[in-house]
């Protein structure tokens, strides 16, 4: 058997002295490794953290390779409360849309000068659109841009006349 695959033991303490495990490890074993004998042993309800000879080790250094470290070395290990996921952050694009609902009706102005009731989701930028119920040139503005967006989550609506529908922050 190669040397270099022979395993060896080490003593895993809590900081308090008390024995937690005697694994044997592969002789090039990491902090890694010995974090992860400890989660298939039932250590999943902490973070875990390692100490050796009063210095805390990292995941990817080599027990073996610890300066002073001898086969049957101690490693304390230290239990940390876990902490919470983080909290989600909210964007524009993950908030209820402030505006129209698609299947609302704009009254777009055709190239015949007949106005068609026309579902929001298919109003593109250039069509003119009834903005008001004045009289003359302001009658119509052309759409300049138009601002889509997706619900991430079902949204309450409410209906302001038939065939318009709203989102709650939309503006009065």
């Amino acid at each position: 058997r190669d040397p270099d695959e022979a395993e060896f033991e080490v003593v895993v303490c809590l900081m308090s002295g008390e024995e937690r495990m005697r694994p044997l490890l592969p002789r090039r074993a990491t902090v890694r490794t010995l974090r992860a004998v400890l989660i298939d042993d039932g250590e999943k309800d902490a973070d875990l953290r390692f100490m050796f000879r009063g210095q805390e080790i990292a995941d990817p250094q080599v027990l073996i390779n610890l300066d002073a470290f001898t086969v049957g070395s101690t490693i304390h290990m230290v239990r940390e409360k876990k902490k919470p996921p983080p909290r989600p952050v909210y964007t524009r694009r993950d908030s209820p849309p402030i505006c129209f609902t698609g299947d609302s009706l704009a009254s777009v102005l055709g190239a015949d000068g007949a106005e068609v009731h026309t579902p929001f989701s298919k109003v593109r930028v250039g069509d003119l659109v009834r903005t008001d119920k004045g009289h003359g040139k302001d009658l119509h503005r052309r759409v300049q841009r138009v601002w889509a967006h997706r619900l991430a989550r079902m949204t309450r609506t409410f209906e302001l006349a038939p065939g318009c529908r709203i989102t709650p922050g939309h503006p009065f």
